[in-house]
């Protein structure tokens, strides 16, 4: 159970196994991120998590270069700019004890201080450092290593002294195990002390709705927001919560808010266009697509507002082909609200044509049939 590995205390035996086994962790980390980088999956995401791997491996020509296309790509946040100056300058800046922030949650303050002398001896210190740890650590919750993601949060601690990344990580370890409880004690106490940090505040709204504190959730989110309208996945959360509600009025609003800020918000454009979907306006869909930067999204779209605007099959089909694995999408469910808001009649038509052009199997044409049909 991962209650009883997160709430057991820590041993020297691990912390040595995990400092063993770093470097051979490091090495599966990046081999990961160069295949993300190599398929075009997560980027620019990945860009940031492999520029760090690689400085703390010892290669910061080749971290500094991926760092500055992601400083180019999201100029916006502090953070990247942060780790790029680092980075340049080669300076850990590595905290000292008595400047060690108390963690309240599991006693690991203290547990850290027990194992002081054996941290120092295994582990490097310094603001990448931390970031470095905190990589591992996410990789292996990725993988169903909770003990080992624990240890590497702990060990980011340790290495920067950040209390608001230790408990917004750990906090995100006991979500993903549905230790929702635990989860909003270490939140709460992260949002206590930092509650300028944008992820803890966002982070602890789901987990109060997913113990049905509704409108607690929505609160903390419109405080968050007033104080900071320029952290857009705040806003990107909050039009999630007014679609939830289906006022689409609102939750436009709160995404044209969320990319005002970053137009290339990914999720805040497909929410959008969803709502938009909603509304009677096909002027109004055309518009938002036109200006959509990611063609490959806007490719997407424009297939739906076709098939919204009862354009020929034919045509709605060469689109089609243009986007691989959508089809699939459309057949599995991925986009039940957008088909359903095109006309009956003619999305029946539509998929008895996608048969009969082979695109889809007779099975896989009476599954969408009752699916969207009925």
């Amino acid at each position: 159970m991962m209650s009883e590995n997160i709430r057991t205390l820590i041993q020297s035996e691990e912390i040595s196994l995990l400092s063993r086994e770093v470097e051979q962790d490091s090495r599966e980390a990046e081999t990961f991120f160069r295949e993300m980088l190599k398929q075009g999956k997560g980027y620019p995401d990945v860009l940031f998590p492999f520029s760090v791997l690689l400085h703390c491996s010892g290669r910061q020509e080749e971290s500094r270069r991926y760092m500055a296309e992601l400083v180019k790509i999201n100029d916006h946040y502090e953070k990247y700019k942060t780790a790029r100056t680092c980075m340049e300058s080669g300076d850990r800046h590595p905290p000292e004890m008595s400047g060690y922030p108390q963690v309240r949650f599991l006693a690991l303050s203290e547990q850290v201080e027990k194992h002081r002398d054996l941290l120092e001896r295994s582990f490097f210190k310094g603001e990448l450092a931390g970031e470095y740890y905190l990589i591992l650590g996410r990789i292996a919750q990725t993988e169903g290593r909770w003990r080992r993601a624990f240890l590497y949060y702990v060990t980011a601690f340790f290495a920067s002294a950040k209390k608001a990344e230790l408990l917004l990580s750990l906090g995100q370890l006991c979500y993903a195990q549905g230790e929702l409880s635990l989860a909003g004690e270490a939140l709460r106490e992260g949002y206590s002390a930092h509650p300028e940090h944008e992820k803890i505040g966002l982070e602890l709204s789901y987990v109060e709705s997913e113990l049905g504190h509704f409108d607690r959730a929505r609160e903390l989110l419109h405080v968050i927001f007033e104080s900071h309208p320029d952290w857009p996945d705040v806003a990107y959360r909050l039009a999630e919560y007014y679609f939830s509600e289906n006022d689409v009025g609102k939750a436009l609003d709160y995404c044209e808010k969320a990319l005002t800020v970053n137009p290339r918000y990914y999720s805040a454009n497909m929410l959008k266009f969803r709502l938009l979907m909603m509304k009677e306006d096909p002027e109004l869909v055309g518009e938002f697509i036109q200006g959509i930067a990611d063609d490959s999204l806007a490719g997407t779209f424009r297939i739906f507002h076709a098939m919204k605007k009862e354009e020929p099959k034919e045509s709605v089909f060469a689109l089609l082909e243009k986007v691989p694995g959508l089809k699939d999408e459309m057949i599995e469910g991925l986009w039940d609200d957008v088909v359903r808001s095109v006309s009956s009649n003619y999305l029946k038509g539509f998929i008895r044509f996608l048969q009969e052009m082979k695109m889809i199997t007779e099975e896989e044409a009476l599954a969408a049939l009752k699916r969207y049909i009925g």
